[in-house]
């Protein structure tokens, strides 16, 4: 699954819908990186982000988009034919 998002409010509605699958609670994505549940809250609603904004501006003016999708595992290599 590929999300587009064009503003802080669609990147964090991205957050949230993966976090879901994966049947993570905020508390739980806030821990690995030891922030506080209300920062992930903050993010996934599109909260106040002056960065974020910024960044979303630019990107409009360039005519570009962020494309959100899991990480693709690398192939895994055969040692004896590489």
């Amino acid at each position: 699954m590929i999300i587009t998002a064009r503003s802080a409010l669609e990147l964090g509605q991205a957050i949230r819908r993966f976090r879901k699958k994966k049947n993570l609670s905020q508390s739980d994505v806030a821990k690995t990186f030891n922030l506080r549940q209300a920062t992930i809250s903050n993010l996934e609603r599109g909260g106040e982000s002056k960065k974020l904004d910024i960044l979303f501006m630019v990107l409009s003016s360039l005519n570009l988009e962020v494309s959100i999708q899991e990480k693709v595992p690398p192939p895994e290599i055969d040692e004896e034919n590489w």
